[in-house]
């Protein structure tokens, strides 16, 4: 399931709903030995250059409206005009320029609010799933 969520003006990233399944097997495919382990703490931690190689692809599905001055105000330093489609002034979705900007832009402003939109898409689907289904007779619903 993909559903668009608008980041800022006309910029719509389409996001995929990841299933927790393959959450936890991105997370899973992210880890990295804990070589600073100390006692109670974990034996993996989050590898960062595998996440921000890895998160992209699989939450971003596309995107339409991306500008320059939309890169800007993500906070990302632009060396020169990245190319645009059919003069429309709207940079087309591409997986490279996807890992860049998820890498680069600020995350409260980008990755966070798509990571978040996902995990919200999820829950909204489990809620559902869980309405749909009457309680089993004889349980105790309140």
């Amino acid at each position: 399931m993909v559903l668009p969520l608008t980041i800022r003006g006309d910029f719509i990233v389409d996001v995929r709903r990841l299933t927790s399944r393959q959450t936890e097997e991105l997370f899973n495919r992210c880890q990295k030995p804990n070589i600073r382990r100390g006692p109670g703490e974990p034996d993996t931690v989050l590898d960062d250059a595998k996440w921000l190689a890895a998160a992209p692809d699989a939450y971003i599905a596309g995107w339409q409206g991306l500008t320059a001055q939309v890169l800007r105000e993500l906070g990302i330093d632009l060396n020169e005009e990245p190319p645009t489609a059919n003069g429309t002034g709207h940079i087309a979705y591409d997986v490279e320029l996807a890992r860049d900007v998820w890498r680069e832009a600020q995350a409260l402003k980008f990755s966070i609010p798509i990571v978040q939109f996902s995990r919200d898409m999820l829950q909204a689907v489990e809620r559902e799933k869980k309405s749909a289904f009457p309680p089993f007779v004889g349980s105790s619903s309140g």
